[in-house]
């Protein structure tokens, strides 16, 4: 009897998965901008998303190199979409990652 329990997936694999079975689904919806007003939503669908963090992938391999798997590499940055796009981009690039939330780096803090 096979299991029914589905195999783990690296987030940027399942990402690949997702964008070539339901490429045109959405992923999520992101605010348009942060002006003031009435809220304007945008679809991205996981065909977007698939390629933003291939595209981000690239900018991580052509500044540091291929990781190998071990190396690690931190982002802190605003808490928006941009944030799983560069982890998981990271994560495509064979680094491990470490995320840190804003407020939670030692640089965003003041010296005492």
């Amino acid at each position: 009897m096979g299991s029914s329990i589905p195999s783990l997936q690296s987030p940027d694999s399942l990402v690949d998965d997702l964008a070539a079975r339901v490429p045109d689904n959405v992923w999520v919806k992101a605010p348009v901008s942060a002006d003031q007003g009435p809220a304007v939503w945008q679809d991205i669908t996981w065909r977007q998303l698939r390629t933003a963090v291939d595209f981000t992938a690239r900018w991580i391999e052509s500044e540091l190199g291929v990781g190998d798997g071990h190396e690690p590499v931190a982002y802190t940055g605003l808490n928006d979409i941009r944030y799983p796009i560069v982890i998981m981009g990271a994560l495509k690039a064979g680094y491990k990652v470490s995320s840190l939330p804003p407020g939670q780096c030692s640089l965003d803090q003041p010296a005492v």
